[in-house]
């Protein structure tokens, strides 16, 4: 809910939630719910109900968490071809996304390879084991090590190393039955430098 503060709990779902979706789950909420989150601003407590299996809306968001969790998995078989061990590469610097994807797939093994390895000036990731920072890592700046300088202007980098395309926010399947990214594959004029 960090990236959604202050945004109210329609905006946020009405963004976070592709609009075939979004749609349905708004009219399953009743008009007391919808006019309340027309104005309450999105938070961890708000985020918990809205999953919780007594919530008006839940029955939405399960089917299509779970048909959004099979195509993902669908997805990441047919990338890794059978093999165990998968490499991430990232242009990030904490590896969120690595931690989140080994919780979700825990039979499969990963490892990430990052811009950086950055604590945020708090203690090691638990996934930190499985992370390579390839340009520098440490917990913060410091001052007496300038290589940590690039913490200070990382979305900067980031931004400069990433193509110009959709991030990938769902998956589909198309017309041969292959589960693409949302997005689809990303013409190679975007990724050429």
């Amino acid at each position: 809910a960090k990236e959604f503060r202050y945004w109210t709990v329609h905006d946020s779902m009405g963004a976070l939630l592709p609009w075939p979706v979004f749609e349905p789950w708004w009219n399953a909420l009743g008009a007391e719910l919808q006019l309340k989150y027309k104005t309450d601003c999105i938070d961890r407590n708000v985020l918990l109900a809205l999953i919780s299996p007594e919530h008006h809306g839940h029955q939405v968001l399960q089917a299509y968490f779970n048909e959004q969790a099979d195509l993902s998995r669908r997805h990441l078989d047919a990338a890794r071809a059978g093999r165990q061990h998968v490499l991430l590469v990232d242009t990030g610097w904490s590896g969120s996304i690595l931690g989140a994807i080994q919780m979700a797939f825990p039979d499969i093994s990963f490892m990430g390879h990052f811009f950086g390895r950055y604590a945020y000036g708090e203690a090691w990731k638990p996934w930190f084991g499985q992370l390579v920072g390839i340009e520098v890592e440490d917990r913060a700046f410091r001052w007496h090590r300038p290589h940590t300088s690039l913490f200070q202007h990382r979305h900067l980098i980031e931004g400069m190393c990433e193509p110009a395309w959709q991030s990938v926010e769902g998956y589909r399947v198309d017309e041969s039955g292959q589960v693409l990214s949302q997005a689809g594959p990303i013409p190679p004029e975007r990724i050429q430098p």
